[in-house]
C-alpha cells in the first residue's frame, strides 16, 4: 500500500444523512432500518430526472431527496479520495486517473455513485462486480498469494 485515508462514511452515515434529512424537512421522524429501506428503495446520489418515488409515515420522499440527503457524507468521500491522489507518487497516480476507481461495499450500489465519484473527482469510477463481497474476495486472493505479497512486501511501504 502506497497512501492510504479511512474516513467514518459508509451505508450507516448515508442512512444517519437521510433520518437527519427527513427530520428537518418533513418533521417525521424516522429509524436508520427506515433510512436504509429508504436508501434502497428511491436513493440516489444524483439528482434523477424522473425521480423515484417511496413513501414514509405517510410522507412522499423522493430520490432527488435522498440525493440532497447524502450529498454531504458523499462529498467526504471525493474530498478523501482527492487527497490521498495528492499523496500519491504522481506515476501511480496517473496510472489511477487513467484507469479509473472501483467502487465496492454495499454503499457503492446507491445509484448514481460511481457518476457522483467521477464528477466530483475528474476520475472514471464503475462499481464493482457484486460489491458486497468483493472486499472479502479479494482478501481471499490476497491470502491465496500470501507468499506473493510477502516477498513483495519491501515494495509495499
Amino acid at each position: 500500500m502506497v497512501v492510504s485515508d479511512s474516513i467514518p462514511v459508509g451505508g450507516d452515515r448515508l442512512d444517519e444523512a437521510i433520518v437527519d434529512y427527513v427530520k428537518g424537512r418533513h418533521n417525521v421522524t424516522i429509524t436508520r432500518q427506515t433510512a436504509e429501506m429508504l436508501k434502497i428503495a428511491v436513493g440516489s446520489a444524483v439528482q434523477l430526472d424522473t425521480p423515484l418515488l417511496h413513501e414514509v409515515d405517510g410522507v412522499r420522499i423522493t430520490s432527488n431527496e435522498v440525493a440532497e440527503a447524502v450529498e454531504e457524507p458523499l462529498r467526504r468521500v471525493a474530498d478523501a479520495i482527492r487527497a490521498v491522489l495528492a499523496e500519491t507518487p504522481s506515476g501511480l497516480a496517473a496510472d489511477v486517473r487513467e484507469r479509473g476507481l472501483v467502487l465496492s461495499g454495499g454503499a457503492a450500489l446507491l445509484r448514481g455513485l460511481a457518476e457522483f465519484i467521477t464528477k466530483e473527482t475528474g476520475i472514471p469510477s464503475v462499481v464493482a462486480d457484486d460489491p458486497q463481497t468483493s472486499v472479502v474476495r479479494g482478501t481471499g486472493l490476497a491470502l491465496d498469494n500470501f507468499e506473493v505479497l510477502r516477498r513483495n512486501q519491501s515494495y509495499l511501504r
